[in-house]
Order: structure tokens, then C-alpha cells, then sequence
């Protein structure tokens, strides 16, 4: 779940829109950090593979439900805060 943690957050980092629901600078990150949010998630599905191959795609897959949600709250929460630090 860290792996996907940190590559939808990376992808949120990444989109425009994202950046600007959040009211943040649009160039936060460097060009060789973004390729993270395509790594990231591989290398989650290489070690699920490693660990338990029979059960390995449903527990990546649950790993992304949980991690989506979570960085969408993160996200929803610094967008709240950037606007009431306004």
C-alpha cells in the first residue's frame, strides 16, 4: 500500500488540476521524481508477486482502493487548508 501511496500522490502531484484544486505551484516537483508515479505501483505489483503469487492482483488491486482514498483526503484536507490560510 506505501508503493501506491506514493505513486497516486506523485500522480496527483503530476496533474495540473489536482494542483490547482489544491491552490499549489504548478512545477513542485522535478522531471526524473515524476517517474515515480509509474514505478512505484510496478514495483508494489513485483513484491505482491514475491510474497503471495496466488493472491498477489487482488491484494494490489485492494492496496489501490485504500490508497486512492486516502490521498484523496489528503488532498481534499490541503485544499481546505490552503484556502482558509488565505
Amino acid at each position: 500500500m506505501v508503493f501506491w501511496l506514493l505513486g497516486l500522490g506523485l500522480q496527483a502531484a503530476c496533474e495540473p488540476k489536482m494542483l490547482r484544486f489544491a491552490r499549489l505551484p504548478e512545477d513542485i516537483l522535478p522531471r526524473p521524481v515524476r517517474i515515480g508515479r509509474v514505478v512505484f505501483p510496478l514495483l508494489g505489483l513485483v513484491i505482491a508477486f514475491w510474497l503471495e503469487p496466488i493472491t498477489a492482483i487482488f491484494l494490489w488491486v485492494a492496496a489501490f482502493s485504500m490508497a486512492s482514498v486516502i490521498v484523496a483526503l489528503v488532498w481534499a484536507i490541503l485544499a481546505r487548508y490552503q484556502e482558509l490560510k488565505r
